[in-house]
């Protein structure tokens, strides 16, 4: 009787711990799918930037690296088989982080970006270098951004007398190269600070990739 009951006692112990790997088994396949259905949780409006950049300026949209970021503080990435860290990805972003992005997209320069006005004023210093006799060098930087910015989903507003679904797009090629030689042209620069903050989000520590 000693030696059957504990058997059956193994038994037991074997079914409990065969039944709890299998629970956590599923719990840790179930994260990323349920990490993933947060993205479709979210309002369309909810959405408060998108940013993408490819490599080169015309490339296919998923050879571009897309950040989607949400006024709940929710980031959806996603970045294109090509890279290295190929893969969909989510972090949820600190209030003053969220705030300080914020921050930046609603700076009167980047509200009022205008890219043929800032294409023309870079001609004209080219010219006039050029015609000083000056070293000119020649774009290293080919890479596209574009963004597409709510000024109107989260606090404070940006815009003033519209509503919520307005909406300012800038599709500016070369950044890295302009900010570095244009460090007088403010939007530029802004929108470098934008274009850092972004990718900075790639290295954040809590990270997750929901694939």
């Amino acid at each position: 009787m000693i030696i059957f009951s504990d058997r059956l006692l193994f038994r037991k112990v074997f079914e409990l711990s065969q039944l709890c790997f299998n629970f956590l088994l599923v719990f840790f396949l179930c994260q990323p799918v349920q990490a993933f259905q947060g993205q479709d949780a979210l309002l369309p409006e909810d959405m408060l930037v998108r940013y993408s950049e490819a490599h080169n300026a015309g490339d296919a949209p998923d050879q571009a690296i897309t950040i989607a970021v949400y006024r709940t503080g929710d980031v959806f990435i996603v970045i294109p088989e090509y890279m290295q860290q190929a893969g969909h990805y989510h972090v949820l972003l600190e209030p003053e982080q969220l705030d300080g992005l914020w921050r930046l997209l609603i700076h009167e320069q980047i509200l009022t970006f205008d890219a043929h006005t800032l294409r023309d004023m870079q001609i004209k210093k080219q010219q006039s270098l050029k015609e000083s006799g000056a070293v000119i060098t020649s774009v290293s930087d080919k890479a596209e951004v574009l963004l597409e910015i709510y000024p109107n989903r989260y606090q404070p507003p940006g815009l003033v007398g519209v509503d919520g679904d307005a909406v300012k797009h800038i599709n500016w090629s070369g950044l890295r190269w302009d900010a570095e030689n244009y460090p007088e042209m403010e939007p530029i620069q802004l929108l470098s600070e934008i274009q850092a903050f972004m990718l900075s989000i790639l290295q954040h520590k809590d990270l997750q990739s929901v694939d």
